[in-house]
């Protein structure tokens, strides 16, 4: 927030505005937690009022970044997770995900995999998880998904190009050998990277706990790192 800077120092959003460059407005998809979805033009200054973050975290996310930004990562703050897994970029705050460049593959099959879970009937009779958690679980669920469908596509083609070697060994052979390794090597890299930042989460009880109050009113204590919560009912929910 403004308040929080140095006497004589502006936001990011006024230094946009007194170099006469165009505040950055992002084409969102928004999802609620009741499932209704709906397409919208936010602009930065919007987008940080209503996620409550700060300026620095949204370039996880900024489409503007994308190449800068290729390693995945879930980032949590106080009030909202900011995801970035393969071309699924996304806001998720308690009520709502903001995701960006929704017409991407990941995006689309990130909202496929998401919808479903908010219909209480798909349950199957076990207890509700909070909205915050269903988006985490279905954008790691649906990145997941993808990766093996990638390698599913990918073990025939090289499996048939191997039969084909001993008895035919040519420079065209030889040539789809080479994409089909470089390929596998690209797609074992991104396996590699999301097993490993998700290990870095698991081992972070803190991060972990942070999840899992978003948007409650409650505290983590870092002395004794327990979560103190203003309602009762609320700290078992977060338990």
């Amino acid at each position: 927030s403004e308040n929080d800077l140095p006497k004589g120092s502006t936001s990011p959003v006024s230094d946009f505005l007194s170099l006469g460059i165009p505040e950055p407005v992002y084409q969102v998809v928004e999802v609620k937690s009741d499932g209704t979805i709906s397409n919208k033009s936010i602009n930065r200054r919007q987008l940080l009022k209503s996620s409550g973050l700060r300026p620095r975290d949204i370039r996880s996310v900024d489409p503007s970044l994308w190449l800068t930004n290729s390693m995945p990562s879930l980032l949590v703050r106080e009030h909202a997770i900011l995801l970035n897994l393969g071309s699924l970029r996304a806001i998720v705050m308690q009520e709502c995900v903001l995701i960006f460049n929704y017409n991407r593959r990941g995006g689309k099959a990130f909202v496929d995999t998401l919808l479903p879970r908010l219909h209480p009937e798909n349950t199957n009779g076990g207890p509700l998880i909070p909205f915050v958690l269903e988006v985490v679980e279905a954008a790691l669920l649906s990145r997941i998904q993808r990766l093996e469908q990638r390698m599913m596509e990918l073990e025939p083609r090289v499996q048939s190009q191997l039969e084909v070697v001993p008895r035919r060994l040519t420079g065209d052979i030889l040539e789809r050998l080479r994409i089909s390794k470089q390929t596998l090597v690209e797609l074992t890299s991104r396996a590699g990277a999301l097993r490993q930042m998700l290990l870095d989460l698991l081992e972070d009880t803190e991060e972990i706990r942070r999840i899992c109050i978003l948007g409650k009113p409650c505290t983590l204590n870092r002395i004794n790192n327990t979560v103190e919560c203003l309602v009762p009912s609320e700290k078992e929910i977060a338990e």
